[in-house]
């Protein structure tokens, strides 16, 4: 047996990172998932509303998911493909990302800081730091709102 390997400890690589594109190829979106998320143009859970009726005036226009969907790369790890969705969010700023959205509406006060929280813990930051930090009551109200 290999002693590199940790029995009982296997880390999923079916994550990906797309995007959507506008008809000008500018990116409207950034967005992580796995299985045929990217594709969906149904209402999905952590949709905002704007983005689906984006989707929907693409259909109405004859666009395809494949039309504008782009993926910047497969075979990652959960924590892999948010580490590049946060990064091409913050390069990119694509107007239906909700957090650089100057429009949106947070359905949920701890949504305002998800952004932080995400921050501090691909800097490494432990759960309870970042609520003590941010003035979040638990590290488990972290964990939900960084993990899902």
């Amino acid at each position: 047996m290999n002693s590199n390997i940790k029995v009982g400890i296997h880390e999923s690589t079916n994550q990906y990172v797309y995007s959507y594109h506008d008809k000008e190829g500018v990116t409207v979106y950034v967005g992580a998932g796995c299985k045929g998320r990217a594709w969906h143009v149904g209402y999905m859970k952590g949709d905002t509303q704007e983005r689906h009726d984006w989707k929907q005036e693409q259909l109405d226009l004859g666009r395809l998911p494949c039309d504008w969907v782009e993926i910047y790369e497969r075979g990652l790890t959960r924590k892999e493909s948010k580490v590049l969705e946060v990064r091409l969010i913050e390069q990119l700023r694509p107007k239906l990302n909700r957090f650089h959205n100057p429009d949106y509406k947070a359905t949920n006060k701890y949504d305002l800081i998800k952004e932080a929280m995400l921050k501090m813990r691909l800097e490494g930051c432990t759960y309870s730091t970042i609520a003590k930090e941010l003035n979040i009551p638990s590290p488990s109200t972290v964990w939900r709102h960084v993990n899902g």
